[in-house]
């Protein structure tokens, strides 16, 4: 708490000098024939470096109004694409009022497209729909990445796991001149990316390549950042090298290099550590282990966990002891315009140590009971993946586009497990396991298509295809010892096998054409068609292997969805408003086929409807509403009519009469986002209906085992909803970020042949606050309530209402050019109330860098992490039929020095016919 309170009076220390007096700035801008000129730039910038200090845009009407000001000596820049940027040195106050009257811009002579203005440092522009941010404007520490640079520009929000908003809008896509980086995840350009070879940052809305292609508006939208570099990165290359070393032999390594020319692009990344940071994408990691089947369990139910135990980065806690690398490589080629290639490999390894205890409380329908596990575990998984793209505009009448990615992964785990269910301290049953699993697994897949445009009312013919597969193959050997205490308190003893080989095939193909209606409206009918083929092959059976298989869980077992879709749509869509309307009917067929039994074929027919429509009704006024449907087929593992029986407490059975899940999905959003003051609001409603919903259905037997298996039942309901809210409080001098979350989810999970309806609802809140003026403070509080509540009513003494409340301080210091301090406070807090007792986790860290050597490109940092040495992995969940913590070792205090050396070699001019404007 002592830490709380001091890094609070830091926080408002830092803001001590915006309460001083302050003022404002109005004015009206327009051009040589009194035309007011709307979304001009005004900016104050601080004569001694031309960094931004405060700024306005005008309105429609041109006048502007900066407020907020404090005394000082200032640049008045106003800046306006076609027109001459202006300038003027003012004093704050004025000594005649606030309003400086009229100032009239002079339209250039010059293409401003074909000038580079070296000089001049225009901290934001709007051109046309695009808002441009100049990266000098905005002071960083020399090793800083993009990802810290966007933190410094307004109107743009990073939370701790690196995802991006702009405008209010989740951000999609970040390329670089253009051309994609890696893949499509916009944190591995953002995190890996020096700040200092970017020349402007551009945002804005981009459209689909079909409709860039077409002129016909799709209404697809994606946030985009496009970082532009500078002249002087874009011949020779750049980069940089990191070493460390701490306490409790602690160390991380890591390399970037980068090379860009006119036509092409190279970079080349490269880490390992044994500090629980990883080099993953969650893209990666779902490929690596197999695709989403990778991490089916042994039922086939999806097991995608995001508590500190996936090694992906979603700012969450990484449990356990973690030794990762990462490499890649990534080559873009573009040899004339509208023709690139694209290929990139990243390569991922990491080593984890885990021990981890978990308490359940479960339900039977007429009594509770505990369930403890204890478990050791050591894992490893390497993987390696390709992907590769070419986007090629053959002539203003054709396009290819042909994407593809190839993967191979293996895994290997070692897991000891002691578990234990009891009733009142009384224990009814006991396991103690030791299990080994390999696993090795291909994958690929390749997408192909092409868009023909032609004169007339039938303007665009497409046809597409996509092919996959999936081989898989894992050997599992587990030894248990099973104690039931209800009988005579006999041990089972199980030894056993169990080798699974997967095959995955899928292919789907189609067509469309767009026809031409008039006044802007458009047609599309389309057919599509697919197959996707699964098949299991098991060897199960008691070691050693030359005792050989149990015919009875070693199966031979195939599943095949097969469908067709016809579909009629119809859309019009143009700068202001987007409407799309579709109907499709699904004819599809499910077969299964399971050695020594006659195959099964079911039919099924469904109709797919789709409706959206949204509107821009004003500049940053967003509407939108949606209505899509889906259906989703049972996978091979979930229907697999075959026992687990690797946990002899919960044994599971898939369901060969499982039907596909039919889901009706409504959506409304809306947005508000006021270029002038950047102040944004966004709401976002979700409901989501199921029909025939996949869930489990579980057996407690009287010695507390359990049995499950997958069944479908009539309906689960889910109503999710979101605002956000951020605005500048000027006079204060901080932005002010808070968002709410509701979520309700309604479902049915069978205990014992009796329907459990489940009902739980999550409530979060959160509010952040942070500094605006971030030349040397940078100071950021947040706090956050989350509150679970679910019931169940077949069991209405495990209904809860539970707390995790808390929050983070972080504050920076850089007093000059070669100083940098950081500290940062963490803590969570989850209360006692369904749980035996609270829990408090502090978690403090602290660094200081200082840059040295000719343009400092040489940082010595020391990192101490976890100095109250009170770091913990805990985890609290209610769903389905249960409540539950985890507790989990996790990396803990160490102290550690690093170095890190920025490469530069770069050179070269901006081209012929370029134009430098140097102002002295």
């Amino acid at each position: 708490m002592r830490t709380w309170v001091l890094l609070f009076s830091l926080f408002f220390c830092c803001h001590a000098n915006a309460l001083a007096q302050q003022y404002d700035l109005e004015g009206n801008i327009v051009d040589e024939k009194a035309v007011p000129l709307a979304y001009t730039t005004v900016s104050l910038l601080n004569p001694a470096d031309s960094t931004l200090a405060f700024f306005g845009i005008t309105n429609e009407q041109g006048l502007f109004h900066v407020k907020g000001i404090t005394n000082g000596e200032y640049l008045l820049q106003v800046a306006m694409l076609g027109f001459s940027t202006y300038y003027q040195s003012l004093s704050m106050p004025m000594l005649k009022g606030n309003n400086i009257g009229v100032i009239v811009l002079k339209e250039t002579p010059v293409n401003l497209h074909e000038v580079e203005v070296n000089a001049e440092k225009i901290p934001l522009m709007l051109k046309g729909d695009t808002l441009e941010y100049n990266a000098a404007a905005y002071k960083v520490k020399p090793d800083a990445n993009v990802e810290d640079l966007l933190r410094k520009l307004p109107g743009v929000q990073v939370d701790k796991a690196g995802n991006i908003k702009a405008q209010g809008k989740d951000v999609q896509r970040v390329t670089v001149d253009g051309k994609d980086f890696f893949s499509n995840d916009p944190k591995v350009a953002t995190k890996n990316l020096p700040a200092d070879a970017i020349n402007k940052v551009q945002v804005f809305d981009r459209h689909s390549d079909q409709s860039a292609f077409t002129g016909i508006d799709d209404g697809t939208r994606d946030k985009t950042i496009n970082l532009t570099l500078k002249d002087d990165k874009k011949h020779g290359y750049f980069g940089d090298v990191q070493a460390g070393y701490g306490s409790g032999d602690h160390y991380q390594f890591g390399g970037k290099l980068y090379r860009f020319a006119k036509k092409s692009q190279f970079s080349a990344l490269g880490m390992v550590n044994n500090i629980n940071q990883f080099g993953f994408t969650l893209e990666d990691y779902l490929s690596f282990n197999g695709g989403m089947r990778g991490l089916m369990n042994g039922n086939g139910s999806l097991s995608l966990r995001i508590d500190g135990s996936m090694p992906v980065n979603f700012g969450q806690q990484v449990t356990g002891l973690v030794t990762s690398g990462a490499g890649g490589i990534n080559y873009s080629y573009e040899p004339r315009e509208n023709n690139t290639f694209n290929i990139s490999y990243m390569g991922n390894g990491a080593g984890k140590d885990l021990k981890e205890q978990t308490n359940t409380k479960n339900y039977t329908g007429s009594s509770t009971f505990i369930k403890d596990d204890n478990t050791n575990e050591h894992s490893e998984n390497w993987g390696h993946k390709l992907n590769f793209s070419w986007r090629n505009e053959i002539d203003s009448t054709k396009q290819l586009l042909l994407n593809g990615t190839a993967a191979l992964s293996t895994s290997a785990t070692n897991r000891d497990l002691y578990s234990a269910s009891y009733i009142s301290d009384l224990v009814l049953n006991r396991l103690q396991s030791t299990a080994r699993d390999k696993g090795n697994d291909i994958n690929g897949n390749v997408g192909l298509s092409y868009l023909k445009k032609y004169q007339g009312n039938w303007p665009v013919f497409k046809v597409f295809a996509d092919g996959s597969f999936d081989k898989g193959l894992t050997n599992t050997q587990w030894n248990n010892a099973t104690t039931y205490f209800d009988t005579i308190g006999h041990t089972f003893y199980d030894d056993q096998y169990r080798d699974d080989h997967d095959d995955k095939y899928t292919y789907s193909l189609g067509a469309s054409v767009v026809r031409r209606l008039g006044r802007g409206y458009y047609t599309e009918p389309e057919i599509k068609a697919a197959n996707d083929e699964d098949h299991i092959l098991r060897s199960q059976g008691y070691m050693p292997r030359e005792a050989g298989n149990i015919d009875s869980l070693s199966p031979d077992y195939g599943r095949t969805f097969r469908w067709i879709k016809p579909g009629l749509g119809i859309k019009k869509s143009n700068d202001k408003v987007q409407f799309n309307a579709a109907l499709g009917l699904q004819l599809s067929t499910l077969s299964t086929a399971l050695s020594g039994t006659a195959s099964r074929n079911a039919n099924y027919y469904y109709l797919l409807p789709s409706v959206l429509w949204q509107k821009e009704y004003g500049m940053g006024r967003h509407i939108g509403l949606s209505y899509t449907s889906a259906v989703n087929a049972p996978g091979v593992q979930q229907m697999l009519p075959v026992a687990n029986t690797v946990d002899p407490l919960y044994i599971t059975t898939g369901n060969r009469s499982l039907k596909p899940e039919y889901s009706h999905t409504f959506n409304v959003n809306w947005l508000r986002f006021d270029q002038f003051s950047f102040t944004s609001l966004f709401a976002n409603l979700t409901f989501k209906y199921t029909h025939d919903k996949i869930n489990w259905a579980r057996t407690v037997n009287s010695g507390l085992g359990q049995s499950a298996t997958l069944v479908n039942v009539p309906g689960d309901y889910d109503l999710r909803g979101r605002a956000e809210f951020s605005t500048p409080v000027r006079k204060l001098g901080i932005d002010i970020n808070m968002s709410f979350d509701e979520q309700y989810n309604k479902g049915i999970n069978p205990v014992n042949g009796i329907n459990n309806n489940s009902n739980t609802f999550t409530h979060s809140f959160e509010l952040g606050i942070d500094n605006r003026k971030k030349d040397k403070w940078d100071a950021e509080v947040t706090g956050f309530l989350n509150i679970s509540d679910a019931s169940y009513s077949i069991e209405r003494s495990l209904n809860n209402t539970f707390y995790n409340y808390g929050g983070k301080a972080t504050l920076s210091y850089k007093p000059t050019d070669h100083w940098y301090f950081m500290a940062s406070a963490d803590l969570d807090i989850y209360d006692a109330r369904s749980f035996d007792k609270p829990v408090s986790i502090p978690l403090l860290k602290a660094a200081a860098s200082y840059y040295f050597l000719k343009a400092k490109r040489g940082v010595l940092t020391f990192d101490a992490f976890d100095i109250l040495n009170r770091n913990t992995g805990l985890t609290r969940i209610a769903q389905l039929n249960y409540l539950q913590e985890k507790r989990s070792d996790i990396i803990g205090r160490y102290f550690m020095l690093s170095f890190k050396y920025r490469l530069n070699k770069t050179g070269g001019n901006a081209g012929p016919g370029a134009i430098h404007i140097d102002m002295k």
